[in-house]
């Protein structure tokens, strides 16, 4: 009878294990972390942003040779799927990333057609 147990406990996480992988790691960035003033490394779609909290409301603003390039814009990020979305009404731009953070102060955007992600570094804390 205990042998029973074993086998089935065995079998029976013999066949979770190939969903618990497919399922793929969890999002390791919290929304929080996101609100900030990013600036590019080099690559990406923006070579200064900033992502704002302001009256519930998620803003959007961009920075091209330190003069506004868009402002008024909203984000939104799915932590379930680790994906950015940011919209600019006034132009009918959006952008879709998939996120990561290698540490508190490095954002890594990567959009779905590109390969790499494009690096910023966090420069002021977002408000």
């Amino acid at each position: 009878m205990a042998l029973r147990c074993i086998h089935t406990a065995i079998l029976g996480a013999l066949l979770l294990a190939p969903a618990a992988a497919c399922a793929g790691p969890a999002c390791a960035v919290d929304t929080a972390q996101l609100v900030a003033a990013w600036e590019s490394d080099g690559e990406g779609d923006f070579e200064q942003f900033e992502l704002s909290r302001r009256d519930g409301r998620n803003g959007f603003d961009s920075w091209l040779h330190e003069r506004p390039e868009m402002l008024g814009g909203t984000w939104r990020f799915d932590p379930k799927t680790c994906r950015l979305r940011i919209d600019h009404a006034a132009t009918g731009q959006h952008w879709q990333y998939a996120v990561d953070m290698t540490d508190a102060k490095t954002l890594l955007l990567r959009a779905p057609d590109e390969r790499r992600s494009a690096r910023y570094r966090k420069i002021a804390n977002g408000r």
